[in-house]
């Protein structure tokens, strides 16, 4: 882990307990004894550190044998996770973002294991669910210095569809004032659901109580829906109804009021 003090071993294959070896490293101190030298090292950031040096002994011939020694420390950062096993969900046509910890490990791996395929995505997984109601997601820690794997559990999740989007009206949400000149129409989640999903507006009517005549048109722009605004009252109910589609595909119709101002 970072910061933590890390001893290596350095000797020949053989070697005189009466002939010391001396030891060189490109960081830490040595202390050579009992015919090996130690080399003691505080690890710096996550990642690599590699040592290097050489080390050298005196044969009977008086000559020196010297080798280069070369060592990577693979150094991790302490983490701890916190779940909530209540909002262990995944969307169906949503990227859902994923992230995992395999302590004591310097690569930390994650696979589907059931109605879920997962690609990397930089330092996240990307989780796809397919049509069935669960999932499971699979953790694995690998030590990349032995190349060995190994599996530390699975996970559950329920599969859900997107909740219901609303539309707005410019930053106005149902129910809220709106002017006889009013924004585009939008539709998205409040700031009470954390999704970041994007929702394409397809058409949209509008309506007045008392009016006879109705608004309509096709994507974003209310371009004509002041046709029927100006004819209103302060504080007559604007219903809109909108046909929005979602990042999994699926059209859904929206029926929203706002006030006039």
């Amino acid at each position: 882990n970072t910061g933590d003090e890390v001893e290596l071993k350095v000797m020949m294959a053989a070697f005189d307990s009466d002939n010391q070896p001396k030891v060189t490293s490109s960081s830490g101190e040595i202390t050579v004894d009992g015919g090996q030298g130690t080399v003691k090292i505080k690890t710096s950031a996550n990642g690599e550190m590699k040592i290097s040096g050489t080390v050298a002994i005196k044969k009977k011939s008086g000559d020196t044998k010297t080798e280069n020694w070369e060592h990577t420390i693979k150094i991790m950062k302490p983490e701890g996770t916190v779940t909530l096993p209540d909002m262990n969900v995944l969307y169906r046509g949503y990227a859902n973002v994923v992230t995992g910890v395999a302590s004591g490990y310097d690569q930390t791996l994650l696979a589907g294991a059931g109605n879920v395929s997962l690609a990397k995505s930089g330092a996240v997984w990307i989780a796809s669910p397919g049509n069935a109601a669960e999932a499971s997601i699979s953790i694995s820690g690998k030590n990349s210095v032995t190349n060995k794997t190994q599996s530390l559990g699975k996970f559950d999740f329920r599969v859900r569809d997107l909740p219901r989007p609303s539309i707005f009206v410019g930053a106005a949400g149902a129910g809220d004032k709106i002017g006889s000149n009013p924004g585009g129409l939008n539709a998205g989640y409040p700031p009470s659901i954390p999704l970041k999903a994007s929702f394409t507006v397809l058409s949209w009517e509008a309506s007045v109580a008392g009016i006879m005549a109705k608004a309509e048109g096709n994507g974003p722009s209310l371009a004509g829906i002041n046709k029927i605004l100006g004819q209103a009252k302060s504080g007559a109910t604007v219903m809109i109804n909108a046909r929005v589609k979602g990042p999994d595909g699926k059209i859904t119709p929206i029926y929203e009021g706002f006030k006039l101002n």
